[in-house]
């Protein structure tokens, strides 16, 4: 069906096209007769810097415009309008080929329950509004920026990234685990890729949206007074990561969405 409206849009647009094609050839014919397409300065008039076309009863006109025939007028109008109709169709077409996607993808996985997918068609309807790729993105940034903050043991400049209990519960890890044994997580992002958006739900009160991706980095803890590797290894490894983000309403700001839940 999509070559078949290409097909017909395309033998319109030539149509559209043949009335101009057929007055320009009349136009060239007639010029050809007088054996000059360029001005001549030295002819009378040529200083101007306009040209004449004619009609086919001899008669000039200086203004330099494409004339119509009624006729002429009436089939561009026509072919404009059923360009135009034809180019609705092309995109409720596409819009319905896309949200049919979607249906078959979460058809497909409603049954997986790790992955708390709702098919309600208020989730499915934001799901087409945000830009994924903006939301990708972002979650590229946030990782990069929270393995920083947490190799710098300060959370504070990424706390408004993350719900409270998420940040309390980081914040007090941080410090029994490494600020209190004098020791720090070096973590050194080497990619992130296959970043998903696997869903998006309602929340009771706001909005779910789950994501997953893949980091390869390197990821070890060493010693502050030896230097010495204590857990971990300098050799770069792949994990795979499961995140939360929650937001208060469906926004299509990924700023606006926090990060309530890490699993990988």
């Amino acid at each position: 069906m999509l070559k078949r409206l290409f097909s017909l849009i395309a033998v319109l647009f030539c149509l559209f096209m043949l009335p101009f094609h057929t007055f320009d050839t009349k136009m060239m014919t007639t010029h050809a007769d007088f054996g000059d397409y360029g001005l001549d300065s030295d002819s009378g008039g040529g200083g101007h810097g306009s040209y004449h076309s004619y009609d086919d009863s001899g008669s000039s006109d200086s203004s330099g415009g494409v004339t119509l025939t009624k006729k002429e007028t009436a089939v561009m109008f026509s072919v404009v309008a059923v360009a135009s109709v034809l180019v609705i169709i092309l995109l409720r077409y596409l819009s319905k080929r896309s949200s049919k996607k979607i249906d078959q993808y979460y058809e497909e996985h409603k049954n997986d329950k790790s992955l708390m997918y709702d098919v309600s068609d208020e989730c499915m309807k934001l799901r087409q509004q945000i830009d994924e790729e903006r939301f990708c993105e972002y979650i590229r940034e946030l990782f990069i920026k929270l393995q920083k903050a947490w190799e710098e043991q300060d959370l504070r400049f990424v706390r408004d990234t993350m719900t409270d209990e998420l940040y309390d519960r980081n914040d007090k890890l941080l410090q029994v685990r490494y600020i209190n044994s004098d020791r720090t997580n070096k973590i050194e992002v080497l990619s992130i890729d296959n970043i998903e958006i696997m869903t998006i739900r309602n929340n009771g009160g706001g909005y779910a949206m789950e994501a997953k991706f893949i980091a390869v980095m390197k990821d070890y803890v060493f010693d502050n007074k030896t230097k010495e590797v204590v857990r971990g290894s300098e050799f770069s490894k792949r994990r795979e990561y499961k995140w939360l983000l929650v937001c208060d309403e469906m926004s299509p700001y990924p700023e606006k969405w926090k990060l309530s839940q890490i699993s990988c």
